[in-house]
């Protein structure tokens, strides 16, 4: 059965292979829990519908088949261990803080695994901060990304068109994820990162957030440590019982990825395994809102002052420190917004592979 649908305390008993929702956190019955999943749905919304503005119409045109997602399926398990290898075998030839103005970060971007582009945009005059912009590749939600493919294609789609197209846009979203997630685990240890900006948050969401991020590492735990104890319990030995533990905890633990950890983003899932410290809210509930596409054709495209409007908000929103590293939509570009707001600041722009494969570029 589906495990995380909401934001759910829960247990998983290991004898009986099932994930078990505690019924007094059932969101039905907790007024906190029922705005948690109605205020992060609207957030990931608001997101979705700007990244459609890029994302689907680049993807239209192209033909999902069978065949793709077995190929992203295959690219996805070898991401995985290339950046998890990449990640314990990085050495920095180049050192220091991040936050440190003197260290040349585009030297120690250049370093890290998954970069292909850093662009770097200088401050007038001597840098007084620094803003790191990761772009990403947005999770969309699934009834935006249906209701926007049949616009666009003038047609309803078959549930197998649907289910194809779907399972293509999660496994680019894991691909790119799983890329910036040891990108950013390099700068927290090697390079003090311990704060990063989210888009999406706001200050008004951040209890929810941090309440979806508790119950989300309740359940990765609770499942990881049911796996760990069945297997303890096989160490060479025939246990059909344990076996079949270990089974399901992988299928609800692939599910639990699937359906809660993607829309999460790389930072969240960083905090979720209790690598990444902090992430503070870099949107406005008002810009955010406001930033949605307008119609040119069967195209959506980006409201122009709007977007402007919104990419202030987010100069500003960092302007607290001399630093910040923000995880921000591809589409985005922050440097008309930063000689406007902040032109003592230097702004670097950075693109891993997977965002440039999955973009097109």
């Amino acid at each position: 059965m589906s495990t995380t649908q909401s934001p759910e305390s829960a247990t998983y008993d290991a004898a009986d292979c099932q994930y078990q929702l505690d019924a007094a956190d059932h969101p039905a019955d907790n007024p906190p829990m029922q705005a948690l999943g109605k205020w992060f749905g609207r957030a990931v919304l608001a997101i979705g519908i700007g990244a459609l503005a890029v994302a689907l119409y680049w993807r239209f045109g192209r033909e999902e088949t069978p065949d793709r997602v077995a190929e992203l399926g295959e690219q996805l398990a070898k991401q995985e261990r290339e950046s998890e290898r990449a990640f314990q075998t990085y050495q920095p030839k180049v050192t220091g803080r991040f936050d440190d103005l003197s260290v040349p970060a585009d030297e120690i971007l250049h370093q890290l695994p998954g970069i292909v582009n850093v662009e770097v945009h200088s401050a007038k005059g001597k840098a007084k901060g620094r803003l790191i912009h990761i772009r990403d590749w947005h999770f969309v939600p699934k009834p935006l990304m249906v209701l926007d493919q049949e616009t666009l294609r003038g047609r309803e789609l078959s549930a197998r068109e649907i289910d194809t197209i779907w399972e293509e846009h999660l496994l680019e979203i894991d691909l790119v994820q799983v890329e910036q997630m040891a990108a950013l685990r390099c700068l927290v240890k090697y390079h003090g990162l311990q704060r990063t900006f989210a888009e999406g948050l706001t200050k008004e969401g951040m209890e929810v957030y941090r309440e979806r991020i508790r119950v989300a590492k309740e359940i990765e735990d609770g499942l990881r440590k049911q796996k760990a104890e069945a297997e303890a319990l096989l160490n060479g030995k025939a246990n059909e019982k344990a076996i079949s533990v270990v089974n399901e905890a992988d299928r609800l633990l692939a599910e639990h990825k699937r359906e809660v950890l993607l829309e999460l983003g790389a930072l969240g899932r960083l905090q979720v395994a209790d690598v990444l410290k902090t992430v503070l809210p870099l949107d406005d509930p008002i810009l955010l809102d406001d930033d949605s596409p307008v119609r040119n054709g069967n195209r959506a495209v980006p409201n122009v002052a709007k977007r402007k409007a919104r990419n202030d908000g987010h100069v500003r929103a960092v302007l607290g420190a001399d630093f910040a590293l923000i995880v921000l939509g591809g589409s985005h570009d922050l440097g008309e917004s930063m000689k406007a707001v902040a032109p003592d600041w230097e702004y670097i722009r950075v693109t891993t592979r997977r965002v440039k494969e999955v973009a097109g570029e």
